[in-house]
């Protein structure tokens, strides 16, 4: 699908993160939610099963697509200079996943391989897997308010593999931080999972306020 189409379809999106430090210890959790839609009538252009739509056939259809990736780990610093930190991340991410499917057909469908005139269909996952990483922030320039944030992480569990990776630059203010950054996010499903994969990526644009 192009980004358009994704846009298009998307009906409501969250990501955020919250993190908490006590000396060399802390705790980060981020969420991405995402709910996309998208109906379409069509006659010709696709094919149920093996067999395309017979001559005077159409049909209706709606796929929604709901998607939650949560990610909440313990953290220990490992190194903590003016331009450089970096801590060791270690905990769980779930991804919660359902499709479904609402068909309507129009027309002599006996040779078609449906259950029915109409109906729908949903295939689900919900994943819990350990993952184990690093993440941490190198600063630059003259005042080093520019700064280069990172995070990777891989794990594994319920999925056969997962893996992500965020970098991007930032600016840091009195109240917090600006940043743009790149985030990719892999998962490797196991073959009698309903869904066998899925990666998500591309560009964040946020703020980040401490306290």
């Amino acid at each position: 699908m192009s980004s358009q189409q994704v846009i298009d379809a998307l009906k409501f999106a969250f990501m955020g993160s919250l993190e908490g430090r006590n000396g060399q210890r802390g705790f980060w959790t981020d969420v991405v939610y995402a709910d996309f839609g998208a109906s379409k009538s069509a006659f010709r252009d696709f094919s149920v099963g093996s067999a395309g739509l017979p001559v005077g056939v159409s049909a209706d259809l709606g796929l929604d697509l709901k998607s939650r990736i949560w990610t909440t780990v313990g953290s220990y610093n490992l190194v903590a200079k003016p331009e450089y930190a970096s801590d060791l991340a270690a905990g769980m991410r779930l991804l919660d996943m359902k499709q479904r499917l609402n068909w309507s057909f129009n027309g002599d469908i006996s040779g078609l391989p449906l259950p029915g005139r109409s109906g729908s269909a949903e295939s689900s996952i919900n994943n819990w897997d350990a993952v184990v990483g690093v993440k941490g922030r190198a600063k630059f320039g003259a005042d080093r308010k520019w700064f280069v944030p990172y995070c990777l992480d891989v794990g594994t569990g319920q999925s056969k593999f997962t893996w992500q990776a965020i970098t991007g630059v930032g600016y840091d203010f009195n109240w917090g931080s600006v940043l743009a950054t790149w985030r990719y996010t892999s998962y490797d499903l196991k073959s009698s999972s309903a869904i066998q994969s899925v990666y998500l990526s591309g560009p964040t644009i946020g703020v980040a306020f401490r306290w």
